[in-house]
C-alpha cells in the first residue's frame, strides 16, 4: 500500500506541482482511503518529503581515487536531482512550509540532506586524506561552496542551472576558493554578513591575492566602519591593481556623456572584470548597451544589476529599467 501511495504522490507532483497536490486526489488515484494516507503520514508536506526521496539515486561513497572527480559526480547528480525530478519543482514550495512547520523541516534534512551531505563530505576528507586537498581545507565551505549557488538558483534568482555549472565550479577552481568568494556574495546580499566574512576570509586564506575576495572583503569591513582592519587589504588591492578600483567605470561615464557608448561599453565591461558584483556597473553597461540598439546584452546586464542590488531602493530601481527596457529603450 505504502508505494502505491508514494508513486500516486510522485505523478501527481510532476503534473500539478506541490501547491496542488491534495491527499484526497492522491488516495483516489492510489485506491486507497484518505484515513489509511493519514495514519502513516500526518500531514501532506511529510507526504511529499518521503515520495521525493524515492526519486532521489542513492548516494555512493564510491572513491574514484581524486576528490576532483568524486565532487563533480556528486555536484552533476545534484543538478540532475534538481532539474530533472520532481524535487526541482516542489521545493520552492517546500522551503515556504518549511518556515512554518519544524516537523517538515527536520524531515526534509534527516531524509534529504543529511544522507547526501554525508558523501560530499566522505569525498572531501578523502581529498584531504590524500594530499589532493590541503589539510586547512574547510569541509563545510566546500559543500556550501558547490551546492549554495544550485539552491540560489533554484530558490532566489530562477534562473535556469547551467548545465556546465558541476565542471567549472569542481574542476577549474580545485581550491574552491572562487566558490567560497560566490558562497559569500550571496550571503551578503542576504544580508549574513558574518558567514559572508567568512566566506571571503576563507577564500583569501587558500588565495591571498584574489582580487574579487579582497575587494568584497573590504566593502564588506568599510560598511560595518571597521575602516581600520582593512589597510593591509586595501594595500594588497593595490598591488595586484595598477588600474584604481572605479577608474573604468568613471571613464565609461564620461564616455556615454559624451555621446560614444561603444567606447563606454568597452570600460564599463573592464571594471566588470575586475568587480564582476557591482550592480551600477552592470547598470550603466545596461545604458551603453541599449544605446548601441543591442536590447539582449542590456537586459542581461540589467538582470545582473538587480540581482547583486545592495538595497531595496536600488533593486526597485533597476527592476523598473528592466520592465522599461521590455518595452522600449532604457533612458
Amino acid at each position: 500500500m505504502d508505494q502505491a501511495i508514494l508513486g500516486a504522490t510522485i505523478e501527481l507532483l510532476s503534473e500539478v506541482g506541490y501547491v496542488q497536490v491534495t491527499v484526497a486526489e492522491v488516495a483516489r488515484r492510489a485506491g486507497v482511503s484518505k484515513p489509511a494516507i493519514y495514519r502513516r503520514w500526518s500531514q501532506k508536506s511529510q507526504l511529499v518529503v518521503e515520495a521525493m526521496v524515492t526519486q532521489m539515486r542513492p548516494g555512493k561513497d564510491n572513491d574514484s581515487g581524486s576528490a576532483a572527480g568524486d565532487l563533480l559526480a556528486l555536484t552533476e547528480q545534484l543538478i540532475s536531482v534538481l532539474t530533472l525530478t520532481p524535487l526541482g519543482r516542489v521545493l520552492p514550495g517546500l522551503v515556504a512550509e518549511m518556515a512554518t512547520d519544524p516537523v517538515l523541516a527536520t524531515s526534509y534534512r534527516d531524509l534529504i540532506i543529511k544522507p547526501n551531505q554525508r558523501h560530499w563530505r566522505a569525498a572531501v576528507e578523502r581529498g584531504v586524506a590524500s594530499g589532493e586537498l590541503s589539510p586547512e581545507t574547510n569541509v563545510d565551505f566546500v559543500l556550501n561552496s558547490l551546492a549554495g549557488p544550485l539552491y540560489f538558483c533554484l530558490l532566489i534568482t530562477g534562473e535556469p542551472i547551467d548545465p556546465g555549472y558541476a565542471r567549472a565550479a569542481v574542476l577549474q577552481d580545485p581550491g574552491f576558493f572562487n566558490a567560497s568568494n560566490t558562497l559569500g556574495v550571496i550571503y551578503n546580499r542576504a544580508g549574513h554578513t558574518g558567514p559572508a566574512e567568512a566566506a571571503f576570509r576563507h577564500a583569501l586564506a587558500g588565495d591571498g591575492d584574489h582580487v574579487s575576495a579582497l575587494s568584497n572583503l573590504v566593502k564588506l569591513l568599510l560598511r560595518q566602519d571597521r575602516g581600520s582592519e582593512t589597510a593591509a587589504f586595501v594595500a594588497r588591492l593595490d598591488r595586484l591593481q595598477p588600474v584604481p578600483p572605479f577608474q573604468h567605470f568613471n571613464l565609461g561615464r564620461e564616455a556615454l556623456d559624451a555621446g560614444n557608448p561603444a567606447l563606454a561599453r568597452d570600460h564599463f565591461l573592464r571594471e566588470l572584470r575586475l568587480q564582476p558584483f557591482q550592480d551600477e556597473v552592470h547598470f550603466w553597461a545596461a545604458q551603453a548597451y541599449s544605446r548601441l540598439g543591442q536590447t539582449g546584452f542590456a537586459q542581461h546586464h540589467l538582470r545582473q544589476a538587480v540581482e547583486f542590488s545592495g538595497n531595496r531602493a536600488a533593486h526597485d530601481r533597476y527592476a523598473a529599467k528592466l520592465e522599461a527596457l521590455r518595452h522600449g529603450a532604457v533612458q
